[in-house]
């Protein structure tokens, strides 16, 4: 009885014989249908394809004309209810998308793309005047296409109205969107720089968005005449004393007009006015004081009205004080007057020199 060895070697030997086989040049010997010897060129087809007679443009393979493959793909619907979409799927090679919405409506369409063709992500697009990601109303858009398998608009409300969506995708150069702001300094635009000005010439400075040309300084060979000619807008000959001030300076200091104030009392316990009132909305600095008591006594000078001490001296019978402060003696608030509070009854002199300052 034959082996299972056996079979198999029979049958390996078989499958050779065959295999071996030469096919004969000759018309009998086919394979299926396709006789071997007599396709002649041009004349015979494997599968009615002629594959030397195709003219450029004139016959397809496949029923593809290669010339007139087309170079945009486009896509219209209309939304008319919330969560409605109009999809376009992008061609290979399609790199910007343009989007324009009409009709008569009111609601809010998403501009959203995918890569794998099931998640969506926001979308940004530009309408030429600002970057967005949505619209409430009819324009056109460009959005990119570079990387997405397919982008869509999206209803995410709607109130009323039908609008009309279409997509227009394209091959050519990628569309490029700024989404975000350029940070001071650090992103150029083209090569516009301020370390990149040529010496003596003129300079582009990008500074908060305001562009500033710098003209090369003129050398001063001339004296100023007086009065005539200003080193930017200061007339060095016409700053009023006490009005102008320079690089904003607000006290009035050695051009301001002191106020001398005498006052005498047989008895100032009850705290009472030893100033002048200051210049409107203006502060009271005190220049000297000349202080006389034939009484010993302490005596303060405080602010009218808060009662705030900004000085105490103690004087014997008969006894005078000069106060002439090297630091500024400025009260705190503004139209408030220089007062005097005495510890007892007793004959005082007193004599104030001050100026007013904001």
């Amino acid at each position: 009885m034959p082996t299972s060895r056996d079979v198999l070697d029979f049958v390996f030997d078989t499958v050779n014989n065959v295999l071996n086989v030469k096919l004969a040049a000759n018309s009998g010997v086919d394979i299926g249908d396709v006789d071997v010897t007599s396709i002649a060129a041009g004349d015979n087809n494997i599968g009615n394809v002629d594959v030397l007679t195709i003219a450029a443009g004139d016959n397809n393979i496949g029923n593809v004309d290669i010339a007139s493959m087309p170079i945009n793909s486009t896509v219209s619907g209309v939304i008319d209810a919330a969560a409605e979409t109009v999809t376009l799927t992008l061609p290979g090679g399609a790199s910007a998308v343009g989007l324009q919405v009409t009709g008569t409506w009111v609601g809010q369409l998403e501009f959203e793309g995918t890569i794998d063709g099931t998640n969506y992500t926001s979308v940004e697009a530009s309408n030429g005047t600002a970057t967005v990601n949505a619209t409430a109303g009819n324009d056109i858009f460009i959005l990119p296409g570079g990387g997405y398998l397919k982008v869509r608009t999206r209803a995410s409300a709607w109130t009323s109205g039908s609008a009309t969506v279409t997509f227009v995708a394209s091959v050519g150069t990628a569309a490029n969107i700024l989404t975000g702001a350029i940070p001071a300094g650090a992103n150029l635009i083209g090569k516009v720089g301020i370390d990149q000005a040529t010496a003596n010439a003129n300079e582009v400075v990008v500074k908060s968005g305001t562009i500033t040309t710098l003209t090369t300084l003129t050398g001063i060979t001339n004296a100023l005449p007086a009065g005539t000619n200003n080193i930017g807008d200061v007339d060095v000959l016409s700053i009023a004393a006490g009005s102008n001030t320079i690089g904003g300076t607000t006290d009035a200091g050695i051009a301001s007009t002191s106020v001398l104030t005498y006052t005498a009392s047989a008895d100032m316990t009850t705290a009472a006015a030893i100033s002048a009132a200051p210049t409107g909305s203006q502060k009271i600095v005190v220049d000297d004081i000349i202080f006389s008591s034939d009484t010993a006594m302490w005596f303060e000078f405080e602010e009218e009205t808060s009662g705030t001490v900004f000085a105490k001296v103690f004087v014997p019978a008969n006894g005078t004080v000069m106060i002439t402060p090297r630091g500024k003696f400025k009260l705190a608030t503004a139209d408030k007057k220089l007062f005097g509070d005495a510890s007892v009854a007793g004959n005082v002199a007193i004599t104030t020199i001050c100026h007013s300052e904001a």
